[in-house]
């Protein structure tokens, strides 16, 4: 239990880093960004990011302080049943974005081939990433 708690810690220490670079961000574009054009779009993300990141640490902040939150924080985490419903549904999901990608980047090749080149770029990129922590983790177990 005292290992979770150090990972637990880090990981608050992680959101709270996030928070704060979030907010830091959004600080910046609105002194500095209000004349670009993606002004709207990276305020938006800084946004997001703030809020999921400072959730997730009054979450974690919560869980350190009570024994009993924390108990059942790792019962969560460590349940096996979950773990193998989350794998399972990580494949699954992984297979459809992959066909659906698949799909989208062949049928876009009669519209555009800019959107075409984009999208089997991106196909590229997520069938190298997927390649590469393959074989990691082949090789870590």
């Amino acid at each position: 239990m005292e290992d979770f708690r150090i990972k637990l810690n880090k990981k608050t220490r992680i959101y709270a880093l996030l928070f704060f670079m979030s907010i830091a961000g959004i600080v910046l574009l609105a002194a500095f960004g209000k004349n670009n054009s993606g002004f709207n779009a990276s305020s938006g993300f800084f946004g997001g990011m703030a809020a999921v990141s400072g959730v997730n640490f009054f979450k974690m902040r919560k869980a350190l302080r009570d024994d009993n939150v924390l108990r059942q924080v790792f019962i969560a985490k460590t349940d096996e049943r979950t773990i193998s419903i989350e794998r399972e549904t990580s494949a699954a999901m992984f297979n459809i974005i992959f066909i659906c990608l698949s799909a989208a980047t062949i049928i876009s090749n009669f519209f555009s081939s800019t959107v075409s080149s984009t999208l089997s770029i991106c196909l590229a990129f997520i069938a190298l990433t997927y390649g590469a922590v393959s074989a990691y983790f082949n090789k870590k177990m």
